[in-house]
């Protein structure tokens, strides 16, 4: 019988390093992206960190532009985004990484 698989109950992920792993991965895994990591410890805290991001999800502007030169591709490129009113938080990435440009063919041909 093997253990392990998708749906079976195995051992894995249920050590404290690997917790702490995980938690560390996830940090990371915001900080990066400008997002938060809310921690559900206990059935108390999940309701929190899911009236949290709720709170979120209904708060939040989407910005994109346009760079005034072209970028490298495959290179990072920086970003700051400030804003002119108190009181406001911005929380965001700190740059991206250029796309490789892609061909994208026209709907008549294949």
């Amino acid at each position: 019988m093997q253990s392990g698989g998708v749906g079976t109950p195995s051992g894995a992920g249920t050590s404290v390093e690997e917790y702490e792993k995980a938690k560390e991965y996830l940090g990371q895994l915001a900080f990066r992206t400008g997002g938060r990591l809310y921690e559900a410890t206990t059935l108390t805290n999940l309701a929190d960190a899911y009236s949290k991001i709720a709170s979120e999800l209904r708060e939040f502007y989407s910005l994109g532009y346009y760079p005034k030169e072209d970028r490298t591709a495959g290179k990072k490129t920086s970003i700051k985004v400030k804003v002119d009113r108190e009181g406001v938080v911005v929380r965001t990435r700190d740059g991206y990484i250029v796309p490789k440009k892609t061909k994208i063919s026209g709907s008549g041909s294949r």
